[in-house]
Formats: structure tokens, sequence, C-alpha cells
């Protein structure tokens, strides 16, 4: 009974450990194992979807011309106690030449 108990948390463990690499909001940990190119501090897998979510909104919205849509909920209150969350866009990018190696990558992609 005690070896179940011990390869069940072993189990567990690993698990728990293998979902949070995964679902990693920055994609840091899953581009570095996976070896994708860096800019910014984050993977080409980020700025994968960093563009595909500026396809869904409207133009006028990355150009300026139009306000963003509010945030979710927890923005304010992320606010309040301290942690500001980064808004990247693509023209980070398409403006800088330390972003080559991803944009390559990108350009790779079937999607």
């Amino acid at each position: 009974m005690r070896k179940c108990r011990w390869a069940l948390l072993v189990f567990g463990s690993l698990l728990g450990i293998v979902l949070v690499t995964y679902f990693e909001p920055t994609r840091c940990v899953r581009g570095w194992l996976w070896g994708e190119a860096f800019f910014d501090g984050r993977p080409s897998s980020y700025w994968h979807e960093v563009i595909v979510q500026e396809l869904q909104n409207d133009p006028r919205v990355l150009c300026g011309t139009l306000p963003p849509p509010p945030g979710p909920w927890w923005g304010g209150y992320t606010m309040a106690i301290g942690i500001q969350q980064r808004d990247d866009t693509s023209f980070q990018l398409v403006k800088s030449r330390d972003a080559d190696a991803v944009l390559h990558q990108l350009s790779g992609q079937d999607s």
C-alpha cells in the first residue's frame, strides 16, 4: 500500500510539472526545450499567438484610431497589486532587426 501511494505521488508530481510547463502563458520553457528563436525574452510560438490575436482584431485598433476592447475583469485587480501585463504587438517584430530569427521561423510555419 505504501509503494502505491509513493508511485501515485511521483506520477502526480510529474504530471503536474508537465502540465505547468505546457500551459505556461509565456511559452518560454517550451520554446527553450524545442529550440525556438527568441526575441524580447519570448519564443517564436509566443509571437505566433500575438499575431493570431491581432489578426482577429479590427485593423483600426492596431493603427491606434480605435480604442482597444476592454481587457479581462481581473486586469484592474492585477494592476492594483502591482502586476503589469505586457502589451506586445507584431509591430515590435517588424521594427527590430533582433527579431529576424523569430520572423524567419514564423515564415516557415503553415499557418
